[in-house]
């Protein structure tokens, strides 16, 4: 596995808890608030969430030389690319 590959397949899982927690945001506040919650606080709960649920797997990326420190780090860079998106998808699908 390439470096970058293995940041992706982690904020791949954020990623999930992430939409599901925005979306759930969105059905009820609007899809701009969605939205903002995907870009901000959805980023830290899909952390917290996969650290409960996943918490395990730090050890597969360590072995591989990335600490949690890198892969949060990297996972925050990565996330304002997909947040635009969102934001158009959720504008879409909620006006």
């Amino acid at each position: 596995m390439r470096p970058l590959n293995v940041y992706f397949n982690y904020y791949k899982y954020i990623l999930i808890y992430n939409l599901t927690f925005s979306t759930a945001i969105a059905l009820v506040l609007g899809a701009l608030s969605g939205a903002l919650v995907f870009a901000t606080l959805g980023l830290v709960v899909g952390f917290l969430v996969y650290n409960i649920l996943h918490k395990n797997q730090y050890y597969f990326f360590y072995n591989l030389g990335i600490t949690k420190r890198k892969l949060i780090i990297k996972a925050t860079l990565i996330n304002p690319f997909f947040s635009l998106l969102v934001l158009a998808v959720f504008i879409f699908m909620f006006h």
